[in-house]
């Protein structure tokens, strides 16, 4: 998508190399080793909550603020819900974005609904609720930098994500791999919700396709070859 637009904007195409992105499923999915409705038990959740959870930093950039609202809509319709909102949280701001997000969730009688775990859990803890969740919900209003981590995470762990149409997630989050909404848009997320709550057959099948994607991603180490490749390459076309 970067390479698309800088092309647009003048720039050769020749001279636009495009490295891919690392992840190492084996390594990210290692100690886990609870099924998913154990994990659940631990959580205080049961088999028959629809559980989807949001994780990374509380600024409502990221659409943290619009999930609640759509949560809101959905509260009714969907009796057995449950949100898990896991904050990153090691910041004043972020605090303070934190206490934003409690009064949200408490002007719309959500405490019932929404669970606001704030703090830096483990990437153990983190798994483990992923694990536990039916979807992963990433509404970004923007992406600020590279693609998001959380993404593949999620799909490494085989859960349908729901994103949004912005900076080029859509290259990633496929629609055999998830779905996409648009931006700060409370209604179509519910809807995208709602739809994947009522088809656990359409949930499996987008798991296991985004599980396959993530696994033929190339390590890290494997890109850090290439970046040296690269480099090299440089060096010599171009000497002091």
């Amino acid at each position: 998508m970067l390479k698309k637009r800088l092309v647009e904007y003048g720039v050769h195409e020749e001279k636009i190399h495009v490295l891919p992105v690392g992840f190492d499923i084996k390594e990210f999915t290692s100690g886990l080793d609870d099924e998913p409705n154990n994990v659940r038990g631990k959580l205080g959740l049961t088999t028959e909550d629809f559980v989807i959870t949001y994780f990374g930093s509380p600024f409502t950039i990221r659409g943290t603020e619009t999930l609640i609202r759509s949560v809101y809509i959905l509260k009714k319709r969907l009796k057995k819900l449950r949100c898990i909102i896991l904050s990153r949280t090691d910041s004043f701001l972020e605090r303070k974005e934190n206490e934003y997000l409690s009064s949200l969730i408490n002007r719309f009688s959500l405490s019932d609904v929404i669970h606001l775990i704030t703090g830096v859990l483990s990437r153990d803890q983190v798994k483990k609720y992923i694990s536990a969740s039916d979807i992963v919900v990433l509404p970004f209003k923007i992406v600020q930098s590279e693609p998001p981590l959380s993404i593949l995470e999620s799909m490494a762990l085989g859960k349908p994500v729901i994103t949004t149409l912005t900076c080029g997630l859509h290259e990633l989050v496929t629609p055999d791999r998830g779905l996409l909404v648009k931006p700060n848009d409370v209604k179509d997320l519910a809807l995208a919700i709602y739809k994947l709550a009522k088809n656990p057959k359409r949930r499996a099948e987008i798991g296991r396709s985004a599980k396959e994607f993530a696994s033929k991603l190339p390590s890290w180490d494997f890109v850090a070859k290439l970046y040296e490749h690269f480099f090299e390459n440089l060096l010599i076309r171009y000497p002091r």
